[in-house]
């Protein structure tokens, strides 16, 4: 008799009020998206200033002259909210499977996310590509939230690399 393999995901069924809080927890993004639109270079006096240079005033512009200007803090923040706002979305997936966990402990079953803080380091070692293996998602919806973590610890570690780099770079001066 063929013996199953059983696999290392884990399915547990997620409740509807889970899936609606972690779209509420996204609307930092609206947040992002009202400081974007009422930024000092989106007024009406740096409007026609820049319609002069034939430069439009969007978002790519706002964010192009928060890293120019504000390099340090804009990378601080956006690191920060990135793993706070992750760590949410990571322990909100994999709270039920804790929750079975506990409950079949006498089966082998193994919740490594004890807490918010364990969300934390994992999204704070995923997105710095670090990745030491200690703990690791166990539901279909935390591995998606850890790839998505992993494409976006790119692009963050990347500006990154870019603020360094702008540091330490020669002025005409020098």
């Amino acid at each position: 008799m063929p013996q199953l393999v059983s696999s290392h995901v884990k399915h547990v069924p997620y409740y509807l009020s889970d899936m609606i809080m972690v779209i509420m927890f996204m609307r930092v993004y609206e947040v992002c998206r009202l400081y974007e639109r009422y930024h000092e270079y989106r007024n009406v006096n740096s409007k026609a200033i820049l319609r002069k240079f034939g430069v439009e005033s969007g978002r790519m512009f706002t964010m192009k002259c928060e890293l120019y200007f504000n390099s340090n803090t804009f990378i601080v923040i956006l690191f920060s909210l990135s793993v706070t706002i992750l760590a949410f979305i990571l322990r909100v997936f994999e709270l039920p499977f804790e929750q079975s966990a506990t409950q079949k402990s006498l089966l082998g079953y193994k919740c490594n996310i004890h807490d918010f803080g364990s969300a934390i380091w994992l999204t704070a070692i995923t997105i710095t590509t670090v990745g030491y293996g200690d703990i690791w998602p166990h539901t279909v919806g935390g591995q998606l939230t850890c790839v998505t973590i992993a494409l976006w610890g790119a692009f963050v570690v990347s500006l990154l690399i870019m603020v360094t780099t702008q540091v330490f770079d020669f002025n005409k001066k020098e």
